[in-house]
C-alpha cells in the first residue's frame, strides 16, 4: 500500500509499505478515502524539533473518512462496505475519566499521529470500531474527515454558557475559528457573533461558508464596533496578547473559553478574574462529539465542505503541506486515490 512519511523538515513522500491487516477483533479495517491536514499536521511538517517523542520518518493525519473492508468478529455495528468517519483518539473505558464521561482526558488515551502511533495518510489503517461511525449516504467523505475539527469546535461551543450569551467573540478565523462561528449561526442563528484576525481574505473564506463579511473584524477594526460589551470569548489562536486585550472587553460575569495551545502566561491577576465575575475554561480535543455532529448535519444542509479551498492527489502531498501554511488557504483535503 503507499503511505506519505515526513522524512525531514518540510520533506514528506508518499512510499510503498506492507498493507495493514486487522489488528484486533475488536478493529475494522479500512480504506482510506480522503484525509483533511490539521495545523498540527502542518507544524509537525515545518518543526525544527518534533514534539511528543515523535521521530522521523512519520506519518501525519488524523482527520480521516473511508471505507470498511474488513471486519474484526467482536464487531457488530459495522459491515464490510460502510463509509464510516474515523475518530483518532482509542481510549481504555476503564479509568476515572473514561467513566466519567471524558475520555478526552484518559490515562491511557493513544492518538493518530502522536506518540508513536501512525498517522491516516496511508491507504488502509485498522482503527478501533467504536470509533468508527457510519456516515449516512448524503454525507461525503470530506464531510467524514472534517468531523474531527468540527468536534473540536463543537466542544468549544458546547462549554458557552448560551442561555446568557448575546455577543460573543471568536479570536482567529483559521478553520477551528470559522467552524466555531458556522456551528454557532445554525445552532443558535439568534446569536451575534464576530471573529477576529489578521488577515482580511478572510471575511472572502467565511463568505464560503455562509459567513458573512460584517461578521470578520481584521486588524483593529474592532475598536469603532460594537465589541466591546462581549458575553463570550473563544481564542483559537493561544495568543495572549490579543486575549488579554479583549478579556477586557468582557461584560462581568463573562466567559473565555481557550481552545488554542501556548506556553506563554495569561496576564491577568486574581483580582480581575474575582472582581468582575469572569469564568475560564480550557477546551482540549473532545468527547462524544460524533454522532452529534452526525445528527446535526446528515443532510450536508450547512455546506461546511466548503471550508476546504484546495483539493490533492496523495502523490501531491508534498505540495499539498505547502499549500495549507498559505494564510490563503482554509482547509485542505488529501484524496487517496484517483
Amino acid at each position: 500500500m503507499k503511505v506519505a512519511r515526513l522524512k525531514d523538515i518540510e520533506r514528506i513522500a508518499v512510499e510503498e509499505a506492507n498493507k495493514a491487516t486487522l489488528e484486533s477483533e475488536d478493529h475494522v479495517l479500512i480504506q482510506i478515502k480522503v484525509v483533511t491536514i490539521c495545523g498540527s499536521d502542518v507544524h509537525y511538517f515545518k518543526s525544527q524539533h518534533l514534539p511528543h517523542h515523535l521521530a522521523y520518518p512519520l506519518v501525519l493525519g488524523h482527520e480521516a473518512a473511508g471505507v470498511v473492508r474488513q471486519v474484526g468478529r467482536k464487531v457488530t455495528h459495522l459491515k464490510v462496505g460502510d463509509r464510516v468517519a474515523i475518530e483518532p483518539s482509542n481510549w481504555c473505558g476503564k479509568c476515572y475519566y473514561c467513566r466519567t464521561g471524558r475520555y478526552n482526558f484518559c490515562e491511557k488515551l493513544t492518538f493518530m499521529a502522536s506518540k508513536g502511533i501512525t498517522g491516516a495518510l496511508r491507504e488502509y489503517v485498522s482503527w478501533p470500531a467504536k470509533v468508527v461511525f457510519k456516515l449516512p449516504d448524503n454525507l461525503s467523505f470530506k464531510m467524514g474527515a472534517l468531523l474531527e475539527p468540527l468536534s473540536v469546535a463543537y466542544s468549544a461551543m458546547e462549554k458557552l454558557p448560551l442561555e446568557n450569551c448575546s455577543n460573543i467573540a471568536i479570536i482567529g478565523a483559521g478553520s477551528i475559528g470559522m467552524l466555531v462561528g458556522k456551528l454557532i449561526s445554525i445552532m443558535y442563528p439568534q446569536k451575534k457573533v464576530c471573529l477576529i484576525d489578521l488577515h482580511n481574505d478572510k471575511k472572502r473564506l467565511g463568505e464560503r461558508l455562509g459567513l458573512k463579511k460584517e461578521q470578520f473584524l481584521i486588524q483593529g477594526e474592532y475598536k469603532n464596533s460594537d465589541i466591546l460589551d462581549l458575553d463570550a470569548l473563544i481564542d483559537t489562536t493561544g495568543n495572549t496578547k490579543v486575549v488579554n486585550t479583549f478579556m477586557n472587553y468582557l461584560r462581568y460575569g463573562g466567559t473565555l473559553v481557550q481552545v488554542g495551545v501556548t506556553d506563554q502566561r495569561l496576564q491577568q491577576t486574581f483580582k480581575q478574574i474575582v472582581y468582575k465575575g469572569l469564568c475560564i475554561i480550557g477546551s482540549y480535543r473532545y468527547a462524544n462529539t460524533y454522532p452529534k455532529l452526525i445528527s446535526l448535519l446528515k443532510n450536508d444542509d450547512y455546506n461546511i465542505a466548503k471550508i476546504i479551498t484546495h483539493n490533492f492527489h496523495l502523490s501531491d502531498v508534498q505540495k499539498a503541506f505547502e499549500i495549507a501554511q498559505s494564510p490563503r488557504c482554509m482547509k485542505v483535503s488529501i484524496i487517496m486515490d484517483k
